[in-house]
């Protein structure tokens, strides 16, 4: 068994680690919905210009 200290400690970093791989989620999505818009944009580009 952990003791109160070292328990806390523990909670921390799960807490600290959790928060960084939503933010890296986060992160990664909003950059893949980039590159969707921007992959859209270019055929809609194509399109008008034909």
């Amino acid at each position: 068994m952990k003791n109160n200290k070292e328990q806390n400690t523990q909670n921390a970093q799960n807490a600290q680690n959790t928060q960084s791989k939503q933010s890296s989620k986060s992160a990664q999505n909003t950059q893949n919905t980039q590159n969707a818009q921007n992959a859209q944009n270019k055929q809609n580009s194509k399109s008008a210009q034909n």
